[in-house]
């Protein structure tokens, strides 16, 4: 199963986030987001939904990997969770 599907629906694009069991941000799926929204912002698309799996959209930020990751880990993964969200406000 891929971490994104991606249907399209007329000028609509649905992106379901399926990564693990809550589809939560690490470094590696938050950056497969922000390239997903590049990718899909590109015409036809003139709106997409960003949905979760089941019952669970994301349980946020992987705080497992932020504490075993450390420093370093952090240095990299701050920036992209902003990236991610001034990805998300200028689609």
């Amino acid at each position: 199963m891929e971490p994104i599907a991606v249907e399209r629906r007329g000028n609509v694009t649905i992106l379901r986030m399926q990564h693990g069991k809550a589809s939560t941000l690490d470094l590696e799926f938050t950056q497969l987001l922000i390239d997903t929204l590049e990718a899909v912002g590109q015409p036809p698309a003139n709106a997409a939904v960003l949905t979760g799996t089941g019952n669970i959209f994301s349980a946020g930020v992987d705080l497992i990997r932020l504490q075993t990751g450390g420093n370093g880990y952090i240095q990299r993964f701050v920036p992209l969770v902003s990236q991610l969200v001034l990805a998300l406000l200028e689609f």
